[in-house]
């Protein structure tokens, strides 16, 4: 061994043998960063717990959106039935008001002079006697036979504009159902007639007059 003099300073290495202080002192830190770090590792949570914890965090994320998707979806549903709510009520807007159009149109055509005049030559005739004036002058095609034509028209207008849904039936009774009847009977015989050459001629004013005795029939209020 060697002998180190009194007084005299040691070596860092220390004593031979031994390890140094320093160094010893280097070795225990490394050993506890060690053991902690293993430590960590095992305590810590493993790859299997770290990916499922992702996984709920996405999966939390999904559901999210997914509320979110469905609330915008909803909302949008919401504004679509108000759109057609507001379309419903425009299209039953224009249809009241091309129905008082309509109506309007009709009642001044009734007062027309031609309208009147056939109606004035037409009212005191019963049905026999109104056959026996309009089957000459169909043959001979007259002027009077032209002018109650115009009548005819007018109600077969009528007839047609019901069978489209245009006009309401309870409307025309109503107004003018009285009328629609009381001349049908007059035309009916003549005009049932002349269907042989002509299948629909005047069905629509037929299925009117018929539609307004029906109904009244039934206890419907009329005019």
């Amino acid at each position: 061994m060697t002998e180190v003099a009194p007084g005299a300073h040691r070596p860092l290495g220390g004593l031979p043998g031994r390890a140094s202080p320093r160094r010893y002192d280097r070795d225990v830190v490394d050993a506890v960063a060690v053991t902690h770090t293993v430590y960590v590792l095992r305590g810590g949570p493993n790859w299997a717990e770290i990916c499922t914890a992702i996984g709920s965090i996405l999966a939390s994320l999904g559901v999210g959106a997914v509320l979110i998707g469905a609330l915008a979806e909803k909302n949008a549903l919401r504004a679509t039935l108000e759109q057609v709510k507001l379309a419903a009520k425009q299209v039953e807007e224009a249809e009241k008001v091309r129905t008082v159009s309509l109506a309007v149109e009709m009642a001044r055509r009734w007062d027309d002079d031609a309208i009147v005049k056939a109606r004035r030559e037409m009212k005191p005739l019963d049905a026999a006697a109104f056959r026996r004036a309009y089957e000459p002058a169909r043959d001979k095609n007259t002027e009077q036979y032209f002018e109650w034509l115009k009548l005819a028209n007018y109600f077969e207008d009528f007839g047609a504009l019901v069978e489209m849904n245009c006009l309401d039936l309870d409307l025309v009774d109503r107004t003018i159902g009285n009328a629609v009847v009381f001349y049908w009977e007059k035309w009916a015989e003549p005009l049932l007639d002349e269907r042989a050459k002509e299948k629909d001629l005047y069905d629509n004013w037929q299925r009117l007059a018929e539609n307004i005795k029906g109904r009244r029939a039934g206890g419907d209020v009329g005019p």
